[in-house]
């Protein structure tokens, strides 16, 4: 709805050549990621609110080659 009510960007061209455009969506993607394995690990009866290292620190690790960039 809002994209029908706005329509796309006028500078939407010159938006994806800014290399922070493509850092936008790996934060989101490495946030989801990192969400759903959280999420499915709580989600079984037998689990504890131990998470494994696994779990906290795939986010740091996606994250820091894109913040080094910045």
């Amino acid at each position: 709805m809002f994209f029908a009510e706005l329509g796309i960007r006028p500078d939407a061209m010159t938006a994806m050549r800014n290399p922070f455009f493509d850092l936008k969506f790996a934060v989101t993607l490495a946030l989801a990621i990192s969400a759903i394995a959280v999420s499915l690990h709580l989600s079984r009866p037998e689990a504890s609110l131990r998470v494994g290292r696994g779990c906290w620190s795939f986010r740091p690790g996606f994250l820091s080659p894109g913040s080094e960039a910045r």
